[in-house]
């Protein structure tokens, strides 16, 4: 198990020459040293192997990068206390230029302490200032939509949807409030509040340059109250309000409760009544002399008989 030196030996016939060597090597697919002069070269660095792009402090990232007036590949580092340096920490990185005349170049790297990705364009001479989110502050996700841990907003943990109460009312069902609800601590009306309310508010009957008036119905109390332009002439002139009453109060009965019918007539008499055909008027009376024309106001209340 050792080599001998017979072994290590090879006839001669089996052994390439100097001049069978180069015979063998063709000329036009090898590097020559005068073909390298026609290489495209640029140094990326100094030639002490600091950046080629180096801003101190005081100086200003923007006006290095807009002085770049041809196309290139630099490496890139920014000193912590230069003067528009947003971020404030050193940013470590490369400039690529696209254009010529330098005009459009865009800077990448990290800030030395964060280690956040940063950008920095030159568009035209507007520098813009990009940095990448941090890390520390992002959710991150394992698997498909689920987070790694609990959001939290102002450090309360979100509400997941298998911790939702029941009975949380959704906006697209019909909720039952049993309750009841409140606004700033004010009951809020609910569907049948506004129909009472509705039921028993003021209505308008009628609204002319002749008359105007209002009526409401509350547990079959009838309140109408407004005011009539009646005018002169006769001794019993009628001014007819309205023709037809509501119909919630027409055939019935009305008996007076409460009375104040009032004219400007300096003697004589006001009357509000109902008409057989369901209308509503108001008459004057002057003690059989003739009446001028006048202003009835009225405020009465009827009960259903």
């Amino acid at each position: 198990k050792v080599v001998h030196t017979a072994d290590m030996r090879k006839p001669a016939s089996d052994v390439a020459g100097i001049e069978e060597v180069n015979a063998k090597a063709d000329d036009s697919k090898v590097v020559h040293t005068a073909d390298t002069s026609n290489w495209q070269k640029q140094k990326v660095t100094s030639d002490n192997g600091l950046p080629s792009i180096y801003v101190n402090a005081g100086e200003k990232i923007s006006d290095r990068l807009i002085a770049i007036n041809k196309a290139g590949f630099w490496s890139f580092n920014a000193n912590v206390r230069t003067s528009d340096n947003p971020w404030g920490d050193s940013i470590k990185g490369f400039t690529m230029c696209y254009s010529l005349d330098g005009h459009w170049s865009v800077t990448v790297g990290t800030l030395e302490t964060s280690g956040n990705y940063v950008s920095i364009v030159n568009d035209n001479g507007k520098i813009r200032f990009n940095k990448g989110a941090d890390d520390s502050k992002v959710a991150h996700l394992s698997g498909a939509n689920n987070f790694d841990t609990v959001p939290t907003v102002n450090n309360n943990p979100l509400l997941l949807a298998s911790s939702l109460p029941s009975d949380l009312a959704r906006t697209s069902q019909q909720t039952n409030f049993t309750a009841g609800l409140q606004s700033g601590g004010v009951d809020v009306a609910t569907a049948a509040d506004l129909k009472s309310i509705e039921a028993s508010a003021w209505k308008l009957l009628v609204n002319s340059d002749a008359t105007t008036a209002f009526y409401r119905l509350v547990d079959g109390t009838l309140c109408i109250s407004g005011y009539a332009r009646v005018p002169g002439g006769g001794i019993n002139p009628i001014l007819t309000i309205v023709s037809q009453l509501p119909t919630e109060l027409q055939n019935k009965v009305w008996t007076i409760q409460k009375e104040m019918t009032v004219g400007s007539l300096s003697s004589g008499t006001a009357y509000l009544s109902f008409g057989k055909d369901s209308s509503l008027f108001v008459s004057c009376f002057n003690q059989g002399n003739q009446v001028p024309s006048s202003i009835v106001v009225f405020n009465n209340s009827y009960k259903q008989s």
